[in-house]
């Protein structure tokens, strides 16, 4: 069988349409949920990141009252949950100490040079916050994804 130069543009242009409109989800995105716990106990507002150990899109999600949270891409699109693979997880919870009163937050107002200083603390061991030394690991599969993790004060 002899192929033409029509037979190579068309080949062209069937495979210029694969790349350009992908087959399915372009980004092949799953979802990905899960509960965080210290001591047993739901986090609020820690961040989960999944950073991927070749393959992968890097995403992220922050846990509610309940300790839940979704991942979202960091694809331009932003969307819910990433791509299959392997996976390195951090964990990370820091902020202000505590939260201002009222009475202080009208002084600094007045007086900043006298306003309190409220320092940024972790809540959570250090080791968590790496995904070298967290020692959590997910192997995202195709389908909605559910990773718990518990993590430890001591």
């Amino acid at each position: 069988m002899k192929i033409t130069s029509r037979d190579k543009y068309i080949f062209c242009f069937f495979a210029a349409v694969l790349l350009i409109t992908g087959c399915g989800n372009p980004n092949n995105l799953q979802r990905i949920t899960g509960t965080v716990t210290l001591d047993g106990k739901p986090l609020e507002k820690a961040i989960v990141n999944f950073t991927p150990v070749g393959e992968g899109v890097p995403a992220a999600g922050e846990t509610n009252s309940s300790g839940i949270y979704t991942l979202t891409s960091t694809l331009g699109d932003g969307g819910s949950g990433t791509q299959p693979g392997e996976y390195k997880v951090s964990i990370q919870k820091n902020g202000p100490e505590r939260e201002w009163t009222e009475e202080e937050i009208a002084q600094a107002a007045k007086n900043p040079d006298k306003a309190p200083v409220i320092r940024n603390v972790n809540f959570i061991p250090t080791r968590y916050e790496s995904p070298e030394t967290s020692g959590f690991t997910a192997t995202v599969v195709k389908g909605s994804n559910t990773f718990n993790f518990e993590l430890s004060s001591k």
